[in-house]
């Protein structure tokens, strides 16, 4: 198990890659980069991306009770809100 220092560095690791990878896409989403590169493909449209990025998003503002990081999160589902009449098999990943 890891000791709960462990923990809160885990998650300051992750929201600083959130926020490296967040600086680099701006308004696309990403979908991977190669190795260790920050060669980022991204999409406009989230592609099943979308709606995993913006939970990470919302669960980061749960913990940090940032209101940049809401109003982040908040942006994200705005810029995904016309994905939600679609008719996909996987609407729960792009709403």
């Amino acid at each position: 198990m890891l000791s709960s220092k462990e923990m809160i560095e885990a998650l300051e690791l992750m929201f600083r890659r959130m926020d490296a990878i967040n600086a680099i896409c701006a308004t696309d989403f990403p979908l991977y980069s190669s190795k260790n590169t920050n060669a980022w493909t991204v999409s406009s449209g989230g592609s099943w991306m979308g709606g995993f990025w913006g939970a990470c998003w919302w669960l980061r503002a749960k913990l940090t009770e940032s209101v940049s990081d809401q109003q982040n999160a908040a942006d994200i589902c705005q810029r995904l809100a016309g994905k939600i009449p679609v008719d996909s098999g996987y609407r729960s990943l792009i709403s």
